[in-house]
């Protein structure tokens, strides 16, 4: 974990952590449950204060045609989940990442959190637009009052969305967010570029062979 690549938005009642290569692989390629990531996890976990025993774990399903599927935190694994959302103080949230975003939403009047994974597909399908939505429903959450961090991400020249002109990741999900109505002061975006920045997995560099494992690093947030 490198600590000057942390988020600083949140106040001190939110704890939110992101991984790096020398914490070890979050999840093998698309294997989450081998021992070496199990126990990766588990210690990446407890490095920030945060129970393994409890954590939701999720992470997306890409035989789906639903990228926008957002759930209540609960205990274990959580396959097919995109969002996974709580108000529920000492519940831990990890969600594995090797190029999309790991989006992180907090509402300080109702002290409720959401981890969202906003991939390609999730992208296209407004994820961050329906990330917001889905705070506002759940919990009565005002756009303008929520406060973000947009986790790493690749740029625009070895990622390039191209159903939207080629833009990155980065200024698509912040012209989502800002569609939504969550104020740009209110977003801080991360300055780690997965795909030059070689203490980071990514998924498309491992595909050029740029990379030697196809790993995943991770986002763990916490409300106390």
């Amino acid at each position: 974990m490198i600590t000057t690549d942390q988020p600083t938005i949140f106040p001190n009642t939110v704890v939110v952590a992101v991984s790096s290569v020398e914490d070890g692989s979050m999840k093998d390629g698309a294997e989450l449950m081998t021992p070496d990531a199990v126990r990766h996890r588990e210690r990446f976990l407890q490095m920030c204060g945060m129970s393994p025993e409890q954590a939701a774990v999720h992470f997306a399903d890409f035989s789906t045609d639903d990228y926008c599927v957002y759930r209540e935190a609960a205990v274990g694994l959580m396959p097919g989940v995109d969002g996974v959302s709580t108000q529920a103080a000492n519940q831990p949230i990890l969600l594995p990442l090797a190029d999309c975003v790991g989006v992180v939403m907090y509402d300080p009047k109702h002290h409720a959190l959401m981890v969202s994974h906003l991939g390609r597909h999730s992208t296209e399908q407004q994820g961050g637009v329906k990330s917001v939505e889905y705070m506002a429903a759940r919990y009565g959450s005002k756009p303008e009052e929520l406060l973000v961090w947009l986790g790493p991400s690749p740029n625009d020249a070895d990622y390039p969305l191209w159903k939207f002109n080629n833009r990155s990741f980065t200024e698509v999900l912040l012209d989502q967010l800002q569609q939504a109505g969550v104020r740009r002061s209110h977003i801080e975006v991360s300055s780690v570029d997965t795909a030059t920045n070689l203490h980071y997995f990514s998924h498309s560099q491992f595909l050029k062979g740029k990379q030697a494992i196809d790993g995943r690093y991770a986002i763990a947030a916490i409300l106390l």
